[in-house]
């Protein structure tokens, strides 16, 4: 199905259409027990194939795409701190994620005859869960169950951003290696070091923005004219986490790190684990005023918004003719979830034997959640 040419209406107009052809999807698969964001993955290709979206936003949706996504990574930020992490949920976080990687890169490279990095970068892609739809998920989750009874939650929206943070570091350390390959003039030790350097800056420079923000904001007073509503925190922590976000991006024109490493190619700093390790921080340092003034209802509506901008510009790219290739895709989906499933029960036979190894004798009790 070719796409029709875009209608000439004004811009306004074609946003509208957009957030409310989006909307109504999604309450529609909502309200069928379905998974809102398909509705509007749905809704973003027929603006797409219908010309209900203008040229204008056609150029644009890359951007638009972008800073939705990085609302999903300031919220996984928010959610870590929120939820201290234990133990447990660093294992249950990243095992499973590290099987279902190993899973499909072993795939990958023997019945697809990818090269070796090749199949790595492959399994770094696919491995990871979907935090745009798995943390707002478990979010509206925790506000339907009783209180005291969300430990399945709880649990899940501090494991996926620890899964996301993992995925985002060994992604970023398998390009590395993968430029190595490419170029042969590279110095395999020096793009190994640079990924080093990449992971401790962009871990120091979040959580030097995220503390000073988070200091900031219990600070401020109202004789400077702040008035100290939840709206103004989030809007500190949202212009200081953009900010942090475009440290790690290339330059509008040119193409090239707005920080560069230096002594290597690509940028000093890693965005998405930017914004990530910047949330945490900032949530810890403003704890008392994230929970009194619930930031995570002001994060959730704005989310609204986002996953509308989000899903249906994913939406708007899809391409039909790539499901030609469903039986090629299709097994590395199926192993990576086999090896997921094995990876959840080590995780949580590990955990067990944690907790039984960690109790004195006759007082072992069954793995908690929270």
């Amino acid at each position: 199905m070719s796409a029709a040419p875009p209608l000439a209406f004004p811009l306004v107009m074609g946003l509208a259409v957009l957030l409310l052809v989006g909307y109504l999807l999604r309450a529609f698969f909502v309200s069928c027990n379905l998974p809102g964001p398909v509705g509007v993955l749905l809704s973003g290709w027929l603006c797409g194939k219908l010309g209900l979206m203008q040229t204008e936003i056609l150029e644009g949706r890359d951007h638009f795409q972008e800073c939705a996504f990085f609302l999903v990574l300031l919220t996984a930020g928010f959610e870590i701190s929120h939820n201290t992490p234990k133990t447990r949920h660093v294992i249950l976080g990243i095992v499973p994620c590290f099987c279902e990687f190993v899973g499909i890169s072993i795939w990958a490279c023997f019945m697809e005859e990818l090269s070796r990095i090749e199949a790595c970068v492959t399994g770094a892609v696919l491995c990871g869960l979907a935090d745009g739809i798995v943390i707002p998920k478990m979010i509206e989750m925790e506000d339907q169950v009783p209180s005291g009874k969300a430990e399945l939650t709880r649990l899940v929206l501090t494991t996926a951003p620890l899964e996301a943070s993992f995925v985002l570091t060994l992604f970023g350390l398998l390009s590395g290696f993968a430029e190595v390959s490419k170029s042969n003039s590279a110095d395999p030790a020096a793009i190994i070091g640079a990924n080093v350097v990449r992971l401790i800056a962009t871990v120091v420079m979040g959580f030097a923005l995220g503390n000073v923000t988070g200091q900031m904001v219990q600070k401020r007073h109202a004789s400077f004219g702040f008035t100290g509503r939840i709206e103004e925190t989030y809007l500190f922590i949202l212009a200081v986490a953009l900010a942090g976000f475009g440290l790690g991006l290339p330059k509008e024109t040119g193409g090239t790190p707005l920080v560069p490493m230096g002594f290597a190619p690509g940028s000093l700093f890693q965005p998405e684990l930017l914004v990530i390790v910047l949330g945490c921080s900032f949530s810890q340092a403003n704890l008392t005023g994230h929970r009194e003034n619930n930031l995570d209802a002001v994060v959730g509506g704005v989310w609204v918004f986002g996953q509308i901008f989000l899903f249906s510009m994913i939406g708007s790219k899809i391409d039909v003719t790539v499901f030609v290739q469903a039986t090629r895709v299709l097994p590395m989906l199926v192993i990576g979830l086999v090896c997921r499933f094995c990876g959840i029960s080590l995780a949580i036979l590990v955990c067990h034997w944690l907790e039984h190894f960690g109790s004195s004798p006759g007082t072992v009790k069954p793995l908690g959640l929270n």
